[in-house]
């Protein structure tokens, strides 16, 4: 019997190869007949990785944005105090 990681490293794998081909400019249709698997299938990755992208961006939004626009600020701060 199959584990749970195996099938989870398996989808993570399919999903990597599924962003990997999309970003070369492969069609769903493509993508399907390389990776030998349903169209539904890799619709459903996709949108599993355009949810995954938005929440990453989010992320980086509030988290991480922020700080680095508190330390452009103080640097240009003293770039101008050197001026």
């Amino acid at each position: 019997m199959e584990g749970l990681s195996t099938k989870m490293e398996r989808l993570q794998w399919r999903r990597n190869k599924v962003l990997e081909l999309s970003s070369q400019g492969r069609s769903q249709p493509e993508i399907a007949t390389i990776l030998q698997v349903g169209l539904g299938t890799i619709s459903r990755d996709i949108q599993y990785l355009r949810e995954q992208a938005r929440e990453n961006l989010k992320t980086h939004i509030n988290d991480r944005l922020p700080e680095e626009y508190q330390s452009f600020i103080a640097g240009l701060k003293q770039v101008l105090k050197l001026s």
